[in-house]
């Protein structure tokens, strides 16, 4: 099943940049596209919950997103995966925000701790 799921997402991925690769000449200014972004954060990407609570079943992949780039993706399990493959813009956008914010040195990982709980009613 996995392996059925991840086969899915890399031909949806190469079919996509193939598609809109055609007719184009690769931009040499700009850096390699091919370069892979790291995952930003130490929680899934589609359930918040820290990945080192997975006990051996979180998964990471690489995906090649419409901008050229191929990003790092990590889920704490196969449910996680799936519902990143069903909402994939709406995570890729989430993962986004987690890589600006961690350039920007705002991400509770670049700080070095984790998010304060919420206050008590």
């Amino acid at each position: 099943m996995k392996k059925s799921i991840l086969s899915l997402l890399v031909a949806v991925a190469t079919a996509a940049a193939f598609v809109t690769g055609c007719g184009e000449k690769p931009d040499t200014s700009a850096p390699a596209a091919d370069a892979k972004v790291p995952y930003p954060g130490a929680n899934c990407l589609v359930t918040d919950k820290p990945l080192d609570s997975a006990e051996g079943s979180e998964l990471s992949f690489f995906i090649e997103h419409s901008d050229g780039k191929t990003y790092e993706v990590a889920v704490i399990n196969d449910a996680a995966e799936l519902e990143f493959s069903k909402n994939q813009e709406k995570y890729m956008t989430k993962l986004a925000k987690m890589l600006e914010e961690e350039a920007a040195g705002t991400a509770p990982e670049a700080a070095g701790t984790a998010p304060a709980p919420a206050p008590a009613p």
